[in-house]
């Protein structure tokens, strides 16, 4: 058994047998009908062949196992590493996200994202009362919040997303994509959504914005879907709302615990989505 990564919501262990290895996670954020969501997802992933890891079924049908209270789940074990950020990885994960949108009937799969506007805006009015008081933070997340708020109530095609496509969460050897893991985000929203949000995982280096690797994701992506002139126009917004979105989803925790690492990834988020308001490349480029 070696320990692999204790995240936010898992920790993952290589388990080595006599038969092969295997990927043991322990869920310690999800619910377990969320864990059960996620399962029937990839049963329909299977069916378009999406590059992921799948989950390896018990003799007794199931597929979650508990211990002390904790639900566990066993992984085919796929060998790869974090890919860098370069056309080859940027070209792969664009198509994976466009051929994500293929996924047979997707509408049995719907599920509120955990990062939306009204959670955000609830979570705004309650930082007066929040345990840890972070002002400069609260002020920041708020102003991008009201930028933005008109462009996310536009309507769009939707579809299931991943919703968290960092590179830690996908498996490259040699810059080819191996596995997309880690599908526990994985919900029924705006399409846009996945485009913004992995922007922000393989488009930046920095924290600042690469063009021509948001260029050859997009290429990428529309060999699978092809984006719509309104989804084209509120790219840009989506690609902020990616960077405050993910910075909501470290806020919920650090508003009741502070914790040195998500506040600075916080801080950092922020400040790329106030970056991107000024950041004139995104338009030029579509």
């Amino acid at each position: 058994c070696q320990p692999i990564s204790h995240g936010f919501a898992n920790e993952n262990y290589k388990i080595i047998t006599t038969v092969g290895n295997y990927l043991f996670r322990i869920c310690k954020e999800q619910e377990l009908k969320m864990i059960e969501y996620e399962i029937k997802l990839m049963h329909s992933l299977k069916q378009i062949n999406f590059p992921t890891a799948y989950p390896i079924v018990r003799k007794d049908g199931n597929y979650i196992s508990k211990s002390e209270n904790k639900n566990i789940v066993i992984y085919e074990f796929k060998k790869g590493k974090e890919p860098e950020l370069n056309k080859q990885t940027c070209h792969q994960i664009g198509k994976a996200i466009g051929q994500l949108t293929k996924i047979p009937n997707s509408r049995e799969f719907k599920k509120k994202n955990v990062i939306n506007l009204p959670d955000c805006l609830e979570m705004i009015n309650n930082f007066p009362q929040t345990k840890c008081q972070y002002p400069t933070i609260f002020n920041n997340f708020e102003n991008i919040i009201k930028q933005l708020y008109e462009a996310l109530q536009v309507s769009l095609p939707q579809s299931v997303i991943h919703a968290d496509l960092f590179p830690d969460n996908t498996l490259f050897d040699d810059n080819k994509l191996i596995a997309i893991i880690d599908f526990e985000e994985a919900n029924y929203d705006n399409m846009l959504f996945d485009v913004g949000m992995t922007a922000n995982g393989f488009c930046f280096i920095d924290n600042k914005l690469e063009s021509q690797l948001l260029k050859i994701l997009l290429e990428a992506y529309e060999q699978e879907r092809k984006l719509s002139s309104l989804e084209k126009e509120l790219l840009p917004d989506y690609i902020r709302w990616g960077a405050v979105g993910m910075a909501y989803w470290h806020l919920r925790h650090l508003i009741n615990r502070p914790f040195a690492k998500q506040q600075s990834r916080v801080e950092e988020l922020l400040a790329r989505a106030n970056y991107l308001n000024k950041e004139k490349r995104v338009k030029n480029l579509l």
